[in-house]
């Protein structure tokens, strides 16, 4: 079975319970968990609350050589990462369980660029790469709005003049079943603060209210301003991201 580094560019002022929850549910399917902080507003920064509770993590600090952030972040994760295969994550990724990776990994070896496609994009909410491809490329994952590329776009095109690209769904793994990517969920946090209107707010307020709950240790600041959301709003009670989470807490 492959062991990946887990590679994740982590903004200072938004926690990702559900997340913390799932690294330390499925440590056994990879080596590190590597983190770059990425700086966020200025009146909330978690990064000590991350450094203490998180003490499987390492993390690191992004470069200042590049215009770009999530330039500067991947960089600093890939010269700590050392695997022959990496798996590139955001936060909002849900995982069910173990059968995910189960899956998953049997396929890696010979599909050296696994991902997740939201309709024809490429999206870098989760891919498992082997790490001798990464230095075939030029090794930009910054966004290119004039050429109508987000970030990794032209990373991902690059890797895919190199080998087939293999989607997750490809190996027997159901979207809502068996992952689901939560598209929005740092900026309604930052919607809230500003006044206007949430993402695909019956997901999103479900998941606002079900991390409250989580058996995890829980930064205070963060949760009171969760809890200054779920009494604005209603919670919607969305079957799709309540499915994402344990029994203890949508029971």
């Amino acid at each position: 079975m492959i062991l990946p580094n887990i590679l994740i560019t982590q903004p200072t002022h938004v926690d990702f319970p559900l997340f913390r929850y799932q690294m330390e549910k499925y440590k056994k399917y990879f080596n590190k968990l590597i983190i770059c902080f990425s700086p966020g507003i200025k009146d909330r920064n978690l990064e000590e609350f991350f450094r203490k509770n998180m003490p499987d993590a390492e993390f690191v600090m992004p470069y200042s050589n590049y215009p770009d952030w999530r330039q500067n972040s991947m960089m600093a994760l890939l010269n700590r990462s050392n695997t022959d295969y990496v798996i590139l994550l955001e936060q909002d990724f849900m995982i069910k369980d173990e059968n995910f990776f189960e899956k998953l990994y049997p396929y890696a070896r010979n599909n050296q660029f696994i991902g997740y496609s939201e309709g024809d994009r490429i999206h870098p909410a989760f891919s498992i790469i082997k790490t001798e491809l990464l230095y075939l490329t030029s090794k930009d994952f910054s966004a290119y709005p004039d050429q109508g590329m987000d970030h990794f776009g032209k990373f991902f095109k690059e890797l895919c003049n190199l080998v087939k690209f293999r989607d997750i769904r490809e190996f027997g793994l159901k979207e809502r079943k068996d992952f689901y990517h939560l598209a929005g969920c740092t900026q309604n946090f930052h919607c809230f603060r500003e006044g206007q209107p949430f993402y695909k707010p019956d997901e999103f307020l479900t998941y606002n209210s079900l991390i409250q709950k989580l058996p995890i240790v829980q930064d205070q600041t963060f949760m009171s301003y969760c809890e200054g959301i779920e009494k604005a709003f209603k919670n919607p009670n969305n079957e799709t991201i309540r499915h994402f989470f344990p029994m203890e807490v949508t029971s």
